[in-house]
């Protein structure tokens, strides 16, 4: 008879894990602080006074289960576990589906007026975010990187609906020259943008440009250690030349952002959004430098190959970096994303080609493109399109979460991402509140983002410092009564500031209230920070 102690060690039963599971879910959801909730409640209910205002009940619940469910994606692709990062990717495709749709309404409910396309985008945008935000209230997402590592996964699940549509399309020779044909012209056509903008896109090309390029370079040097080629008595003098390198880099970024808004603004100034109105908006003297700066071809060309070049290094080291230390889990982690994609594609395209929408969809487009794409259509079958269709729902999935991540990135600290995400959301709906002018909600508005910033960011605090089952309740409750009361207090402050100053002052109202929103946040933030 064997000794060992492994004979004797018994698989759990059913009733076992159960306990085991249920024991897991108790002690996350003592880690939950109620202030962190109470954060992500306070900015919801602006998301939905705001958004009910601009763009209706539905489309505001629309865009914050879009919200959402790209946070439960997000949740899932940051497990260690392949099954769970495939079941995220699969849940990014109705999240996807759910972000065309709210971006498909706004353009729809905003018309003809440019004014109203960017309120409508806006709200849209920001209600969606706070229901990101709001679903994760309860854990550490999307700090600590987590946003980061469901965007990598997020991206890498694209290749699967690509190697699908690739291994469905080769076989028809002809359909497949018909494609690289047209992605050689997508290709020319945006690198001869990049390289050379009609002038009506110069001025915000070379931002994007410039931005991209300051992010795509910082990425590889977070990436790549650059510090260990050197000898060990020059390291630390690197460490700290690249460091300062790395700051550089993201100023850049930051004044990209900005340059895409000035010279926005500065060319509708001057009548139209070109160079010409940039020029005509100008001094003289600044006008030639500017849009011989905007417009250089040589410039971008620098950019573009910097760019290129960030890119390449980073991809580079990543995949030496994987087959160096590759075993069966790492692998089954890296290639869990792109695997999901390909099975999610696939289902999906079984089911719409059995139900007969992609044969109605492939009706339509026929009838809609240009002759010139009639034939390469033509060539895909119903499932072929449904396969690429579902492509584009999860690639508009990964483009929200990318941009999400650079919104983080530029303006989000380090700590307590969340709660700054939906502070930042609440003030942007305090401004649309204030521009369609209803001025009393856009003063209650403001003082809920502040307070939901601050009580969001106490309980995320409070979560790090203190440990999972210490009892904070009181702590918590006293704090968001103190924020409720200081937010009231500033409303009713400015209500009668308002007041007087549109009653007593020569001050047009709608530039004296939204002085007053400005100055109440102001005052607020600063009477938190003490």
């Amino acid at each position: 008879m064997s000794t060992s102690p492994l004979s004797t060690a018994a698989t759990p039963g059913r009733r076992e894990r159960l306990r085991q599971w249920v024991g897991g879910l108790r002690q996350r959801l003592v880690r939950i602080r109620p202030a962190s909730v109470a954060g992500g409640v306070v900015a919801f209910v602006v998301a939905l006074l705001v958004g009910r205002l601009v763009v209706g009940l539905g489309s505001t619940a629309q865009a914050l289960l879009a919200g959402i469910v790209l946070a439960s994606g997000v949740y899932a692709l940051n497990s260690d576990r392949p099954l769970v990062q495939m079941g995220g990717v699969v849940v990014l495709l109705p999240g996807g589906l759910l972000v065309t749709a709210s971006l498909g309404g706004a353009a729809s409910v905003a018309g003809q007026s440019l004014a109203g396309s960017l309120t409508v985008l806006a709200v849209v945008v920001s209600v969606g975010t706070i229901g990101l935000v709001a679903a994760l209230s309860g854990t550490t997402a999307p700090d600590e990187g987590q946003l980061g590592v469901a965007n990598s996964r997020a991206t890498r699940a694209l290749l699967g609906p690509l190697v699908l549509l690739v291994v469905l399309v080769l076989p028809d020779l002809g359909l497949a020259a018909q494609l690289a044909g047209v992605a050689a012209d997508i290709a020319g056509v945006v690198l001869g943008h990049l390289l050379a903008s009609p002038p009506g896109l110069a001025p915000f090309v070379f931002p994007v440009l410039l931005g991209g390029t300051a992010v795509l370079c910082r990425r590889a040097l977070q990436t790549v250690p650059v510090d260990t080629l050197v000898q060990p008595d020059r390291r630390e003098a690197v460490t700290l030349r690249l460091a300062a390198v790395e700051r550089a880099l993201s100023r850049t970024a930051l004044v990209a952002v900005g340059l895409l808004f000035a010279l926005g603004v500065l060319s509708a100034v001057g009548g139209s959004p070109d160079l010409t109105g940039l020029r005509a908006a100008l001094p003289p003297a600044l006008a030639g430098i500017v849009a011989g700066v905007v417009g250089s071809t040589l410039l971008r060309m620098a950019l573009l190959a910097l760019a290129a070049g960030g890119f390449v290094v980073t991809e580079a080291y990543r995949l030496v970096a994987l087959v160096r230390g590759a075993s069966p889990q790492s692998l089954a982690r890296r290639f869990a994303p792109p695997l999901g994609g390909l099975l999610a594609a696939a289902v999906v395209a079984g089911l719409l080609t059995a139900s007969g929408v992609a044969g109605a969809t492939r009706q339509r487009l026929l009838a809609a493109v240009n002759a010139s794409l009639v034939d390469l259509l033509a060539g895909f079958g119903p499932y072929v399109l449904s396969v690429g269709i579902a492509g584009l729902v999860l690639l508009a999935a990964v483009s929200a979460l990318r941009t999400l991540g650079v919104v983080t990135w530029l303006v989000a600290p380090p700590r307590a991402v969340g709660p700054a995400l939906a502070g930042l959301a609440s003030f942007v709906l305090a401004a649309v509140a204030l521009v369609v002018g209803a001025t009393v909600l856009a003063f209650g508005v403001a003082a809920l983002a502040v307070v939901a910033w601050d009580i969001g960011e106490y309980g995320r605090g409070l979560g790090e410092e203190l440990l999972a089952d210490a009892r904070t309740t009181r702590a918590e409750l006293t704090h968001a009564s103190g924020s409720f009361a200081v937010g009231i207090a500033a409303v009713l402050v400015a209500l009668g500031l308002g007041a007087l100053l549109s009653g007593a002052a020569a001050i047009p109202s709608t530039v004296a209230l939204a002085a007053l929103v400005l100055a109440v946040g102001a005052a607020t933030l600063l009477l938190y920070s003490l």
